[in-house]
């Protein structure tokens, strides 16, 4: 779900970097696009060589790792992302509202939609997104046009962002849709 989403809200994609243990497995995921280069980085070396990254050079961010709050982060994330990027992390499970947000308040400083989606027992995906709705301008060619694919597709796609009543009220005015 972090991969699809992401690049299939993207308008056009060129540029993903992964942050991830197992970045293999994401970068599988992404073949299934054409022309994508993929930079990628593990975990433990993100928060240290993020401020390397190319200004506006990363399109798609993808980290699949959750997130905690930490500004100067996301000031180097937001360095590095261009102008009509977007990311897709992994949060503390959206029941624990006061870390999660705070690290929405920040992250609203840089972008203009922020919607949790694929709530699990385990944790919440978030997409935040500089200018792309991931329901509204979803590529709907590109999503279900995917080859093996077994599990995504563009009516999961939208369906994974409805929250439950409770998680929209706590959230309220955190969550950017």
């Amino acid at each position: 779900m972090l991969v699809h989403t992401a690049l299939c809200t993207h308008k056009d994609p060129k540029t993903v970097l992964i942050v991830s243990n197992e970045s293999n497995a994401i970068a599988d995921e992404c073949s299934k696009y054409d022309a994508l280069t993929l930079q990628q980085m593990d975990e433990a070396s993100f928060k240290a060589d993020i401020h390397t990254v190319t200004e506006k050079s990363i399109d798609v961010l993808i980290i699949d790792a959750t997130l905690q709050e930490d500004k100067a982060l996301f000031a180097h994330i937001n360095a590095a992302l261009a102008d009509d990027a977007l990311m897709v992390c992994r949060l503390d499970d959206f029941d624990t509202k006061a870390t999660n947000e705070s690290i929405l308040s920040e992250l609203g400083s840089y972008f203009k939609i922020i919607m949790p989606f694929f709530k699990n027992e385990e944790n919440t995906l978030l997409l935040a997104s500089k200018m792309y709705h991931p329901t509204a301008d979803i590529i709907l060619h590109r999503s279900d046009l995917l080859e093996e694919n077994s599990y995504y597709n563009a009516d999961l796609h939208v369906a994974s962002f409805a929250m439950p009543t409770y998680i929209k009220q706590n959230y309220l005015g955190a969550i950017r849709n």
